[in-house]
C-alpha cells in the first residue's frame, strides 16, 4: 500500500511540475515600436529540478524523492509599447510534461497564460538596463489513478488547485549593428496546491502539500537577430540546477 501511494504521490507531482515560468524574458528593447502593437510565435524548452513534498496518508508520513522535469512550451504573444521604454505584454500557450527520475512518466498539454511588464532605467546608445516582471497562472488539473492491492481496488483522485509563478528580474542589453546581447538575473516564486486522495473499500482519506523549485534564483543569456525592422527572433537560455533554452519571432506593427 504504502509503495502503491508513492507511486501516486509521483503521478501527482508530474501535474503540477509543469513549467515554473513560461518563455523567455526577453530583451529590454521592446517587441512593439513605441504607441504600437506587436505579435509573436514562441517556443521553449525547460527543464527543472524541484525539492521533495510530503504527504500523510492515514498517519503514515510519504516523503517524495527530489525529481527533475522537462517541458516543451508553445505559446502566442502580442505585446503593447504604450511609450518609450515600456512594454506590457501577454501569452497564450500549452505545455506538455516529462518526469524524469526511473520511471520517466509523460502529461498531456495543459494550458497555460502569462502576463509580463518591463521598463528601462538606463538607456544610451549602446548600453541598456532595466528590471521586469512576468506571472503564469494555470487552470486546475483533475485526474485519477486506480490499482488492485492484494485483491483490493485502490482508486487516487488528485487535483492541482491555484497554480502560479512569478519571476522578477534585472536585464542589461548590448547593440551591435543591429544585434542585441542581453543578459541578467531573475529569482522564481512558484506555488501550488495538490490535493490527493485515496479511495477504498468505502473509505477515503486526503492529504495536500505544496512543492516549490530546489533553486529559484537563475541567470540568462540571450540574442536578438533583426531580420527587418519589424520581425525580429529572439534565441535564449536560461540557467539554474539545468539548463533551459528557446526562441520567439515577433512582428511589430
Amino acid at each position: 500500500m504504502k509503495k502503491l501511494t508513492g507511486t501516486i504521490v509521483t503521478l501527482t507531482l508530474i501535474i503540477f511540475a509543469a513549467s515554473v515560468h513560461a518563455g523567455q524574458f526577453g530583451p529590454l528593447e521592446t517587441y512593439a515600436k513605441e504607441g504600437g502593437f506587436s505579435f509573436g510565435v514562441g517556443y521553449f524548452y525547460e527543464d527543472t529540478k524541484w525539492d521533495s513534498a510530503t504527504f500523510r496518508i492515514a498517519g503514515v508520513s510519504l516523503d517524495t524523492e527530489k525529481f527533475r522535469t522537462e517541458s516543451n512550451q508553445m505559446y502566442l504573444q502580442g505585446s503593447y509599447a504604450p511609450t518609450k521604454g515600456w512594454e506590457v505584454y501577454g501569452r497564450l500557450g500549452a505545455a506538455d510534461m516529462k518526469l524524469k527520475n526511473d520511471n520517466d512518466l509523460n502529461d498531456s498539454q495543459k494550458f497555460f497564460g502569462t502576463l509580463g511588464i518591463k521598463s528601462t532605467l538606463y538607456d544610451n546608445k549602446t548600453f541598456s538596463l532595466g528590471p521586469f516582471l512576468q506571472g503564469t497562472y494555470r487552470s486546475n488539473y483533475k485526474d485519477s489513478f486506480s490499482a488492485t492491492v492484494l485483491g483490493v481496488a485502490v482508486k487516487a483522485d488528485y487535483e492541482l488547485k491555484n497554480y502560479y509563478d512569478i519571476n522578477v528580474g534585472f536585464t542589461g542589453q548590448v547593440r551591435a549593428n543591429g544585434f542585441i546581447i542581453y543578459g541578467g538575473g531573475f529569482y522564481t516564486y512558484a506555488n501550488a496546491k495538490a490535493e490527493l486522495t485515496l479511495s477504498l473499500l468505502g473509505v477515503s482519506v486526503s492529504d495536500s502539500d505544496t512543492i516549490k523549485v530546489k533553486n529559484p534564483v537563475g541567470g540568462f543569456l540571450g540574442l536578438s537577430i533583426p531580420f527587418t525592422k519589424e520581425l525580429k527572433f529572439n534565441i535564449e537560455g536560461q540557467f539554474k540546477d539545468r539548463v533551459s533554452a528557446g526562441g520567439i519571432l515577433t512582428y511589430s506593427f
